[in-house]
């Protein structure tokens, strides 16, 4: 399951450190809701910096923030998620995000910038799902047809893509189920 807390003008601003924390608790609250746990377990990460939980290995996490929001997900199985804010990219920017499919898509959208930051965070998604990061040229994955067509797959791995308003969303999960999306109020959090 992935859940999503949406930064509203009237919750009260992060501090420095503010965004990691709040992470945490939007990644508390969906262990509680999903597993009925009462307290985060360690966390660690691995050799490539992808976090887990030491003594409870069969559940696998994964978090993102930016400054529109958090998005945590939550399952038995590999998860990856992104969330980003829309952003102007400087000009050289897209040939080294872009496959040449993509790039093509991107200099036709109405909006590049957006076009651009949603690649964007698909591939950030997948490669978070496939614990690496960014370690390799993203102008070699061609997600076109998740970004911009009708596929719910990259690579056999199921996928969602949101857009929320200035914000964009992505999901990756080895089960479908996982790529449920559930809105998360202040209030909840702080319970």
């Amino acid at each position: 399951m992935i859940y999503f807390y949406e930064k509203k003008q009237t919750d009260p601003i992060w501090e420095k450190g503010g965004q990691t924390k709040t992470a945490r608790e939007l990644l508390l609250f969906a262990l509680r809701r999903e597993y009925g746990l009462a307290a985060l377990p360690q966390i660690e990460a691995d050799v490539l910096g992808k976090p887990y939980f030491p003594q409870m290995p069969e559940i696998s996490f994964n978090y993102s923030h930016c400054r529109a929001g958090i998005l945590c997900g939550v399952s038995r199985d590999r998860i990856g998620v992104d969330a980003e804010g829309l952003r102007s990219f400087r000009p050289g920017m897209p040939p080294r995000i872009c496959h040449p499919n993509e790039l093509a898509r991107v200099n036709a959208a109405p909006d590049p910038d957006a076009a651009l930051t949603k690649l964007w965070v698909a591939k950030e998604a997948y490669l978070k799902y496939l614990g690496t990061g960014i370690r390799q040229e993203l102008n070699l994955l061609d997600l076109s047809g998740l970004c911009f067509g009708r596929e719910t797959s990259f690579a056999g791995i199921p996928a969602r893509i949101w857009e929320k308003p200035g914000i964009w969303l992505c999901g990756f999960a080895q089960d479908r189920e996982d790529l449920e999306l559930c809105a998360v109020r202040w209030e909840e959090l702080k319970k």
